[in-house]
């Protein structure tokens, strides 16, 4: 998630946005989102998704909504759209469950 924030929050596209997949294990996958709100420099989106994330449960999945950023993680696909894949976990082998179709 730390990673992420500093992918959303320095986006050079100004979007700051970001969707990503990860292997958390060999059998289950996390997809998560962190968007901080436009007007927001860098620094102030990435201050704000580093608070969010503190405030992330550990469960099978948690959401912050914060006036200027969000966060949401999940072990199912709950985003419809473009998403990274990331390689880097702990068992990096194996691919989610949508990446052999492209689809959710």
């Amino acid at each position: 998630m730390d990673e992420t924030a500093v992918e959303t929050a320095n986006n050079r596209s100004g979007i700051k946005f970001t969707a990503k997949a990860v292997n958390f294990t060999r059998s289950i996958a996390l997809y998560a989102l962190e968007q901080c709100t436009p007007d927001l420099t860098p620094n102030e989106c990435s201050q704000c998704l580093t608070r969010a994330i503190t405030q992330l449960s550990v469960m099978q999945g948690s959401r912050v909504l914060q006036p200027s950023c969000n966060v949401r993680y999940e072990i199912y696909p709950f985003y419809n759209g473009a998403v990274n894949y990331s390689a880097s976990s702990v068992h990096n082998n194996s691919a989610p469950p949508f990446a052999e179709t492209g689809e959710w």
